[in-house]
């Protein structure tokens, strides 16, 4: 019996066809064709003569022009007609498909559009170039018009939010805006904020830049943040290493006025701030300032005179700036004209000359801890055992650091050295000292270069929060509390390949998993519903509903809490985490031995399973595809102890914003004596994106998904690979399938 395909096949049919990667967790490739002949359940396809491959890591596997090749009906896709192919919203395509899909947006793209509606989602493919696109005279193309009426635009998105919290008394909007690390989301945020400064009375993009408006001041804040929270990594030079949530409030009295604004931030990435990974960069702030110290003498003071002679060994002379293989990042291009920029833009948001030089010392002391070492002293070397610690640091200027470090918090010299060298145990009522390892004093270390720098970023975004609300303004709030619209700029989902997924990527995808679950339930589930209630003949689609997904993260027996269980014993290890997490997690084959843990073949309905040749390996499959972690660092990573000695030793000060510098964030517990106290930064996470979401399910949402269309950042350079693998990682590919059932 003939199949679908093979029934509209006939010879000169266009079709596309699917090629079979070499490796099985590779997307598959499709190329253009003709039918030649359809016969004994097999199609014969003649690849289009125009048809060259593409550069990309499959393009050994496909087929040369003209080449003749047969496939299995399951390998064939029907093309478009000519006249839809290139269309604006792809819901209007006769025939909806991967290859379809694809090709519909390289057809775009390659003559130079960038946005495509799939549904209620904008796709935005990042040119790596700039575009004559928006002008104001293309704002005012947009302004009063509905969504549908002209071309896909970022303003689109942009006037659809803005019109609807106006036209429905003050109804909150969000924009969601996502996508990997380079795929413009920073730039479409700023586009996003253009319109509505735009939209504010008497403000015009032709009048030029206006330099006391809130929109300015989101603008201007951008390099400050981007200082204190980007970093280079293997994939992008100026990564955002955290997600921001922007609160834009309007007066409801004005037409729209932008009257004032607020940034959330949250998971700040703390590891990086340590040790940065192989070929990967600490946050930029770190290297703007040493590199800008020849040309800023006003801050040598907070350096020793042998730190100074040391500018010439450049990055590599500090060991928070060099990678975990050791060797320190050369400076990006730039760096020292960004910390002019950096500097311009504290003035801009307020930050007063005392207060960055209270940023700027803090800084120093931060770098001055990371050149501190630890080591066993001689009696316990010779007993044999690690016991008592002494601060030494290469070059003999220990107790010179440690002064100026003390010098710079305004702390006790004394008691910030014990701090590394012992802790308080409390036993029933008795109090008692006991002496650190020189392990143990480092982690401590650790710890307070990570309390410090976490929340001195906490600080500069409480700066920009306080100058993002004009004081003529105060009195509008009041009446403005629903008029505002969210724009949440949040890194997409991520994977590194099969063994290089760590606590980050576990966190990333975990937020991505509580978005797309309020996309299914905002979009698909909305959809099928209203249909039903109207009575209107529906066949309910298949979707990926995530909710099990989530349990497993969140659940009692979850990932988070198992994680967090491990994370309070000190003997815990990656293989012991996975132990407990495949245990709990991955459903038993009927019949399996006891103890036998679950393979990615055995189980299709757990959403955990184990990989067969690594026990520090965990997998889980998410809605955008299975993902393997590798739990070498998730204990560290999830450990973010509070050690009351630290807190109180801040809180002690005499530097006010030191003693200061704890209000800006989470509580951070009591700063009494007793041991250190456990925080887990996954559950810390868990709890702000909750926050977060209620914030969301509380507006309208209207969703932006930025793509990346090649890695090599080359103009209009389209790789169908690596857009394929975004587009289901942003739910686009779902979105498609209903909007058309």
């Amino acid at each position: 019996m003939s199949t679908e395909i093979e029934q509209s096949c006939t010879v000169g049919t266009p079709v596309f066809v699917s090629l079979t990667p070499k490796h099985a967790h590779d997307a598959p490739v499709y190329q253009l064709g003709t039918v030649v002949s359809v016969q004994n359940s097999k199609i014969q396809v003649q690849i289009d003569p125009e048809e060259e491959p593409e550069a990309n890591p499959s393009s050994e596997i496909q087929l040369t022009p003209n080449e003749v090749q047969t496939f299995n009906p399951n390998q064939v896709f029907l093309r478009n007609p000519k006249d839809i192919e290139g269309c604006d919203d792809m819901t209007s395509l006769s025939y909806m498909h991967e290859p379809a899909i694809l090709f519909n947006l390289k057809l775009r793209f390659l003559t130079g559009t960038i946005y495509t509606f799939s549904g209620p989602i904008l796709i935005a493919l990042n040119p790596y170039s700039d575009l004559p696109i928006y002008s104001q005279e293309m704002i005012d193309h947009y302004t009063n018009q509905p969504i549908n009426k002209l071309s896909p635009h970022v303003y689109s998105i942009a006037e659809d939010s803005f019109r609807t919290m106006l036209m429905s008394n003050g109804a909150p909007q969000s924009i969601l805006v996502s996508g990997e690390s380079g795929a413009g989301k920073t730039e479409t945020t700023k586009f996003i904020l253009n319109y509505f400064a735009a939209m504010s009375e008497g403000t015009r993009l032709s009048d030029g830049p206006a330099t006391t408006g809130v929109h300015h001041k989101i603008i201007q804040s951008t390099p400050l943040l981007e200082s204190f929270g980007n970093s280079k990594t293997i994939r992008n030079d100026n990564s955002s290493r955290f997600g921001k949530f922007i609160k834009i409030q309007f007066n409801p009295n004005s037409q729209g006025q932008m009257i004032g604004a607020s940034i959330v931030t949250y998971l700040l990435e703390k590891s990086r701030i340590i040790k940065p990974s192989v070929n990967e960069r600490n946050y930029h702030i770190f290297y703007q300032f040493v590199l800008s110290l020849k040309n800023h003498k006003e801050y040598h003071s907070l350096f020793l005179d042998t730190d100074i002679a040391g500018l010439d060994q450049g990055i590599e002379y500090w060991n928070i700036l060099t990678s975990e293989g050791g060797k320190g990042m050369d400076g990006m291009t730039g760096d020292e004209n960004k910390f002019e920029k950096t500097l311009k833009a504290m003035k801009i948001c307020g930050v007063s000359t005392e207060q960055q030089s209270a940023i700027f010392s803090l800084l120093a002391v931060v770098l001055h801890l990371g050149q501190i070492q630890f080591t066993a002293d001689a009696e316990a070397k010779a007993r044999g055992v690690e016991g008592d610690t002494a601060v030494t640091l290469s070059g003999g200027d220990a107790e010179a650091r440690l002064k100026l470090i003390s010098t710079l918090l305004g702390v006790n010299m004394e008691t910030l050295s014990l701090i590394f060298t012992e802790k308080t145990v409390v036993a029933g009522r008795e109090t008692y000292k006991v002496k650190l390892s020189a392990s143990q004093a480092q982690s401590v270390r650790d710890a307070f270069i990570i309390l410090l720098y976490s929340h001195l970023f906490l600080k500069v975004v409480s700066f920009i929060n306080a100058n993002l609300v004009p004081a003529q303004n105060f009195a509008n709030l009041a009446n403005a509390n629903n008029y505002f619209i969210g724009i949440l700029d949040i890194y997409g989902f991520e994977t590194f390949g099969e063994y290089n997924n760590g606590f980050e990527q576990f966190c990333i995808n975990y937020a991505n998993e509580k978005l797309q679950q309020q996309f299914n339930q905002m979009i698909f589930k909305y959809e099928q519903q209203e249909y039903v209630k109207d009575g209107i003949e529906w066949k309910f689609i298949d979707f990926n509903d995530n909710q099990a997904c989530l349990d497993l993260i969140e659940s009692r027996l979850g990932v988070i809490s198992i994680l967090d269980e491990e994370s309070k014993f000190p003997k815990s290890t990656p293989k012991s985490l996975c132990q407990k997490l495949r245990e709990n997690n991955i459903k038993k084959v009927p019949g399996s031995k006891p103890g036998q843990t679950v393979s990615l073949d055995d189980s299709k309905t757990s959403y955990m399973f184990a990989d067969r040749f690594r026990d520090d390996v965990f997998g889980i499959r998410h809605y955008a595809g299975d993902v393997k972690y590798n739990t070498e660092l998730f204990l560290d990573k999830n450990r973010d102890f509070v050690i009351p000695s630290q807190i109180a030793l801040i809180k002690a000060s005499t530097v006010p914003f030191i003693a200061g510098l704890l209000s800006s964030g989470p509580s951070t517990g009591s700063s009494s004596g007793g041991a250190m106290q456990f925080s887990s930064v996954a559950s810390t996470f868990k709890a702000s994106l909750n926050e977060l979401m209620k914030t969301i399910n509380a507006t309208q949402p209207h969703y932006v998904r930025c793509i990346k269309p090649n890695d090599s950042k080359q103009a209009f350079l389209f790789n169908s690979e690596r857009v394929n693998h975004q587009l289901k990682c942003g739910g686009v590919l779902e979105s498609v399938r209903i909007a058309i059932a």
